[in-house]
């Protein structure tokens, strides 16, 4: 990424036009008590994995996109030039979707209910990174991690998966 310490990023291998699909990706549908992690103390936390999710706060449900080099795109709110918005089929009227029952148990749904399409905001440039505002409340969560973060410490011994 372009972005000091945020590792990876995606960028744009061609022109890229605004309005343009980027990327389509299903979404899997979990209970927000999947990705809690109990500890012997009786301390929980939550899996990394929830910060790829999208949900609204008040919701026991989790959407996670499952497709390839989405989850690379990095946050910029200053100037993002991608964009979420729910996947339709060509006539498709899905203005009910939120009044459907669904399965957040990966093992009895039997199809994907959700997809989402990222979608340019403006045009791009071949070799120019993909970025999304992922809004306030991450951005003041993130800035908040880092306040408090300390390193373990043997991180400087730490090697990343790319090293």
């Amino acid at each position: 990424s372009t972005i000091p310490a945020a590792g990876r990023g995606a960028f744009a291998t061609r022109h890229i036009s605004e309005g343009s699909v980027i990327s389509v990706s299903p979404l899997l549908l979990f209970h927000r008590k999947h990705f809690v992690m109990e500890y012997g103390d009786g301390s929980q936390n939550q899996q990394l994995a929830t910060n790829y999710c999208l949900g609204h706060p008040q919701s026991t449900l989790l959407f996670f996109p499952y497709a390839p080099l989405v989850g690379l795109i990095n946050h910029d709110s200053k100037s993002p030039n991608a964009e979420i918005r729910w996947f339709k089929k060509s006539g498709e009227d899905n203005s009910d979707m939120f009044e459907r029952k669904f399965s957040a148990n990966p093992n009895t749904s039997k199809k994907v209910d959700f997809m989402i399409e990222y979608v340019a905001t403006r045009d791009m440039k071949p070799g120019e990174e993909i970025f999304m505002d992922y809004g306030q409340e991450w951005e003041h969560a993130w800035k908040e991690h880092e306040e408090h973060w300390i390193p373990q410490e043997d991180a400087a011994d730490y090697v990343t998966h790319s090293s």
